[in-house]
This record gives C-alpha cells, structure tokens and sequence, in this order.
C-alpha cells in the first residue's frame, strides 16, 4: 500500500520577523516535537542569515536533504546538532544560490584534493558532491562557530558519523577553506 504525503505548512515566526513554513509529512508526535524543538532553536539563536529557503519539511523517516525542499528527520540529536544539519542543508541553498563562484571554487578544490573519496560514509554520493560538501560543511562549521564559538563547532563534527573524510579535512583545513570562501565570494 503506498502511502500518500501530507504536508501541513504551519507559519512559524521567529528573530527579525523572519517566516519560515515548516510542514510535517505525517503529523507524528515526533515530527510535532522536532517540530517544537526546531522552533525553539530558531527563537534562541540568530540565524536569519542562514537562512534561504523559507520551507521546511519534517519527516521521521528521510535523511535530511536540502532539494526540493529543504527535509530535517526527528532523529534525537542535541539542540546544536539539529541547528547544524539546518544550517548545512540551508548552505545548499546559498551555494546554488551562487552557483557559478561555487564551481570556480570547486575547481580549485580539485587541485588540492586529487583523491577524493565516495560514499561509505567517508565521502559524499559521487565525485562532485564530496567536493562541493567541502564546502557546505565549512561554511556549515563557520556559522556554528559564529553561533556558540568555536569548541562548540569542533564537538558536533567530531561526532559526526557520515562524511567523515569531509568533515576531517574541513577541521584540517580550516585556514585554507575559509580563504577560499573569501576569494570566490562564499561567504555568510
């Protein structure tokens, strides 16, 4: 039997009068309570500058993903990890935002990285994606570092479990991904 989605668009106001729908795919008790807790987060912190999509989607079951609509899943997660994967998948948005700079760059990456690995939770879906994360998750660490300091951005990626050759390099390589934001503009 195939299940059919239900997205109920809520409102939700927070910081700078800032509007972001956030939709629940099912209308579970945990999507209403990430729901909640997203809210929450959103109110405490000041994230309008990150923020470039005005739709979210909750669903307890998908992997979070930033197209078509930016989609958080309800795995339990502290306060700050929930805002770093909002904060990575609302990235995505800024990069094709940007799409052009972000190629340029991604070239670049290219001649510092040769050998880039793919999936197994070491690396990104395919070639270009694990050097296009190296981006994201730069700029997904910055604005946690720009959120609740620096300590705070190095413990959620030390326990991040997918990825990890990329969010390696990226606290590796913190000097080098940041100027290369500078130079092609990427910056938030």
């Amino acid at each position: 039997m195939k299940r059919s989605l239900i997205l109920i668009l809520l409102p939700i106001s927070f910081v700078h009068s800032q509007s972001l729908k956030i939709g629940l795919s099912s209308q579970t008790r945990t999507e209403e309570i990430t729901k909640i807790k997203l809210t929450r987060i959103l109110e405490e912190y000041d994230v309008q500058k990150w923020i470039f999509t005005d739709t979210l989607k909750i669903a307890d079951k998908e992997i979070p993903h930033s197209h078509p609509i930016l989609t958080l899943n309800t795995r339990p997660q502290s306060d700050l990890s929930l805002l770093s994967i909002f904060l990575h998948e609302n990235v995505h948005w800024f990069l094709v935002e940007n799409e052009e700079l972000t190629n340029k760059a991604i070239e670049e990456l290219k001649e510092k990285f040769l050998d880039v690995p793919v999936g197994n939770r070491e690396g990104a879906r395919d070639e270009h994606s694990t050097y296009l994360h190296l981006i994201v998750n730069f700029l997904e660490y910055d604005g946690i570092k720009q959120i609740a300091g620096d300590r705070a951005a190095q413990a959620i990626f030390a326990r991040k479990n997918y990825y990890r050759w990329i969010y390696k390099q990226v606290l590796d390589n913190l000097e080098y991904l940041e100027e290369l934001s500078v130079k092609y503009q990427l910056t938030i």
